[in-house]
């Protein structure tokens, strides 16, 4: 028979005062955060990217909704995929997720080419360049990771700590030189800090246990991955490419990554055995990794890609109801204060980022990242 095992804390239990003190601290900061990048972000929003493109009304309302598809499909598929994670396993999962989604980038790849002959030299250039092989290390980092933290915290958890992704970015390029570390910069990366650990701690602001951490640490290496995707693809991007060479670029990536894990589960014997439930599970969330990347093109084409950002970002609330429905996972209230400090954080951060390239290219103002 089963024994419980009690946990023991891997802090010293912190007196009422100092969760107060915490508390209200973590509100000034935020609250002195908002004040500065409040005008900043409300004049990006309202500018349109590029001199001959003007956004309507229209184009801002459609582009809204193609975000907040994206923030929904993700959320639901992301909370849906918790259960099959724990029955198939990590190595399972993720070979399915890359096979379908290079599977469905070669099929969108080919109807938008209309029939021509696909040209990417910028593809080739960053084959050469050794880019390409980064970003497929970057994205079998991001998948990977990102499913077997579900072995150990919930989908809500996981969810908000991937998206503190632009905290490396930004350190990695302020040791660089390349960004400057201005106020704000600073107080993004306390936010992101103060909110990893109120998502890792229960109501006395204790880290619960040594599972608790095991699965932050996989989710937050996660995040260091797409921040290092989000990198390289931005240094592939300041090129042109046609949408079908962007999709088919993105068919390779997943197909190597494919290709690798398939690999990887035929010398460690893993034998797929999937129930019905369990298989349209794993075609759901492969169609929605390209489906997401796709609507996401569309939604920054309409609305900018500052909006679209800011509107995709709050997948990480919407998981919170998925994660509730479908796994019956209740969030502290701690633990939603933390995911909202992640949250501006990682949107400031990602501005000042973006920033910084605006300034390095040409001194436009153009809203990018996403």
């Amino acid at each position: 028979m089963l024994q419980s095992v009690k946990t023991e804390p891997l802090l010293p239990a912190l007196s009422n005062e100092v969760q107060w003190i915490f508390g209200v601290a973590s509100l000034l900061s935020l609250v002195l955060y908002s004040i500065e990048k409040g005008p900043k972000l409300y004049g990006l929003l309202k500018q349109t990217q590029g001199v001959t493109t003007a956004r309507t009304t229209r184009d801002r309302v459609i582009g809204s909704i193609y975000a907040f598809l994206c923030a929904l499909i993700w959320s639901l598929s992301y909370a849906w995929l918790t259960e099959v994670q724990r029955s198939l396993g990590t190595l399972t999962v993720s070979l399915c997720l890359f096979g379908l989604a290079a599977l469905l980038y070669y099929i969108v790849s080919a109807a938008t080419s209309h029939g021509q002959q696909p040209i990417f030299p910028v593809t080739q250039k960053s084959w050469r360049t050794g880019r390409m092989w980064i970003l497929i290390t970057a994205n079998l980092g991001n998948f990977f990771l990102s499913v077997w933290a579900l072995k150990y915290i919930s989908a809500s958890q996981a969810n908000a700590l991937n998206h503190f992704s632009p905290l490396p970015l930004a350190v990695a390029l302020i040791l660089r030189g390349r960004l400057k570390p201005s106020r704000g910069v600073w107080v993004g990366i306390v936010l992101a800090i103060v909110g990893i650990w109120m998502l890792c701690a229960d109501t006395e602001l204790l880290v619960r246990d040594r599972q608790t951490v095991i699965g932050a640490a996989i989710a937050l290496g996660a995040g260091v991955s797409f921040a290092l995707w989000t990198w390289m693809m931005s240094e592939i991007e300041e090129e042109p490419l046609a949408p079908s060479d962007r999709y088919r670029m993105m068919a390779h990536i997943f197909f190597v990554s494919y290709a690798l894990t398939v690999t990887w589960a035929f010398f460690a014997s893993v034998q797929f055995t999937a129930t019905p439930k369990e298989t349209v599970v794993l075609l759901v969330n492969g169609v929605r990794v390209a489906v997401v990347y796709i609507l996401f093109q569309h939604a920054i084409a309409r609305a900018g890609a500052m909006l679209s950002a800011l509107i995709v970002i709050f997948q990480v609330q919407i998981t919170f109801i998925f994660d509730r429905w479908l796994n019956g996972v209740n969030m502290t209230g701690i633990g939603m204060v933390g995911s909202v400090l992640i949250m501006a954080a990682a949107f400031g951060l990602q501005d000042d980022v973006e920033e910084r390239r605006r300034v390095a290219s040409d001194g436009s103002v153009e809203g990018g990242g996403g």
